[in-house]
């Protein structure tokens, strides 16, 4: 018997390491690893993130605050697999507010991985918000109205963790948003985010204005939110070659767990949430030996919720960039 085990063995081996070699000639037929040392990339971004307020029992269009960001710019450092990016806001594009202050944003961002699995972790911090729909609201020409229609003081933060998996080695989300890979056949996978996000949006007067307050009791005197939440998110990617250009598509939509605390003039609550997340990625490439550039776009929408109001956080941003990469020995 332990014979007849030896020679199945001595026979299936060779069988399976053919099989494993193959399967691997078929993966490095659609992704090839960016075997350099370092590389470096300038970009520009537009934000549009919103702070979304929505007041069903009000009769009323959803109030829209925006981050006063206007155009940013920024630069990143890639060692190897490992990448660290830096941007900051530039006075261009942005509104003029009444009291004379100047609004900031700034980003730092850092991720690693392969075509599999992959990581990236962002910071962001805004200061200055803005109306962008005032014109949907009756009390525009009140004497108070520059108080709701700009909010110097108001600030959000966010803090984000997020772990990819991607459900076949022959499909690289990395080809299009870092591009530390290329795809070289068109393909499409089943991928899955999972991770935890931070948000805290805080502003010195209540968010909701005093013409609306009659409508609500838990939200009316409210001035800080924050929520963090645990979110698993299902979804599917698809990207198309010709040549060293990728145009791909990628989203994600699911929920999770997330804890939220409101302080408003009673004090602090605490409540536990099941909220609904989305997600969503694409962009365009070119991606050279030497010299890479990308169009990229993303989008994310988080649910608050209050008792009494709609309130969501969604954070989207379109970029440019172009980079330079440099070999060590070959």
């Amino acid at each position: 018997m332990k014979l007849f085990f030896t020679i199945i063995l001595i026979v299936l081996l060779p069988t399976v390491s053919f099989l494993q070699e193959k399967e691997k000639e078929k993966d490095e037929q659609y992704v090839e690893k960016v075997k350099s040392l370092i590389s470096f990339r300038a970009f520009t971004n537009h934000h549009l993130d919103l702070f979304i307020q929505d007041y069903p029992n009000s009769g009323q269009t959803p109030m829209l605050y925006r981050p006063a960001t206007g155009l940013n710019v920024g630069g990143e450092f890639a060692f190897s697999f490992l990448h660290f990016n830096y941007q900051k806001n530039i006075p261009y594009g942005q509104p003029t507010f009444p009291d004379g202050s100047t609004p900031s944003h700034q980003r730092i961002g850092f991720d690693l991985g392969g075509n599999i699995f992959g990581m990236n972790v962002s910071f962001q911090k805004n200061r200055g918000f803005y109306l962008l729909n005032p014109t949907d609201y009756p009390f525009q020409k009140d004497d108070d109205f520059n108080d709701i229609k700009y909010k110097p003081s108001m600030t959000s933060t966010s803090f984000g963790v997020d772990f990819r998996f991607t459900f076949s080695s022959k499909l690289s989300a990395n080809a299009l948003f870092n591009q530390s890979e290329r795809q070289l056949k068109s393909k499409g996978a089943f991928s899955l985010i999972f991770g935890d996000h931070f948000h805290e949006l805080n502003d010195p007067n209540p968010f909701v204005p005093d013409s609306l307050k009659p409508f609500y009791a838990e939200t009316a005197s409210t001035n800080k939110i924050w929520v963090n939440t645990f979110h698993v998110m299902p979804g599917y990617g698809y990207i198309a070659v010709a040549g060293k250009w990728n145009i791909g598509l990628f989203l994600y939509s699911g929920s999770g767990i997330q804890l939220r605390k409101y302080f408003n003039e009673d004090g602090d609550k605490l409540n536990l949430k099941i909220p609904f997340v989305v997600k969503g990625r694409t962009g365009i490439t070119y991606n050279g030996r030497n010299f890479y550039t990308r169009l990229t776009a993303s989008g994310d929408l988080t649910s608050l919720g209050m008792k009494d109001a709609d309130f969501r956080w969604m954070q989207s941003f379109i970029e440019f960039s172009v980079g330079l990469r440099f070999y060590g020995k070959e």
